[in-house]
């Protein structure tokens, strides 16, 4: 007798000589879908070397693909899902189901301006992952994330040029 492994190969399986039976262990897997992503500046260090941002903040939302509506993502507890990019930039969203899911960062790093539009936007179908337009994204992991740019905050010098026109309009 032989049976189809998964992947389609055939495994042939006998019969115990003794007892005449045929013992075969089935486990079934549940395939965890995950998503790994690297937060990093828009520039990189004076060295070359790309800088990696610690400590930005991202909540997920999900909408099923029967729903208009998108909503964020709970944990355990029943509040908002939200994950903090590591010492690398590393951050991950584990247990996926089918449907579209949108990044959005809730805390910039210090001395960075949050983005206040979703940063990624995917798709889970069938444990693959799918880019909005629906190209598969392949060799996702904690060694090749799919990285997410923030710019730095900037600030206008103390006495620059809006200090002088302001007082220019007032001695007009």
């Amino acid at each position: 007798m032989c049976i189809r492994d998964r992947d389609g190969t055939e495994k042939e399986v006998k019969p115990d000589e003794k007892t005449k039976q045929i013992i075969y262990t089935i486990s079934n897997k549940k395939e965890d879908t995950e998503i790994y992503f690297r937060k990093k500046a828009e520039s990189n260090n004076d060295d070359g070397k790309p800088q990696y941002l610690e400590d930005a903040e991202f909540e997920l939302l999900y909408k099923a693909n029967d729903q208009s509506k998108s909503t964020n993502v709970k944990d355990a507890d029943g509040n908002n899902l939200v994950v903090k990019s590591d010492t690398n930039g590393i951050f991950k969203f584990t247990n996926l189901k089918n449907g579209t899911y949108q990044v959005k960062e809730t805390k910039a790093p210090t001395g960075y301006i949050k983005r206040t539009e979703p940063v990624y936007t995917f798709k889970v179908k069938d444990n693959k992952i799918y880019n909005n337009d629906d190209t598969e994204i392949e060799d996702n992991s904690e060694d090749k994330p799919i990285d997410i740019e923030n710019k730095k905050a900037t600030f206008p010098l103390t006495g620059g040029n809006g200090v002088f026109t302001g007082l220019s309009l007032i001695h007009i």
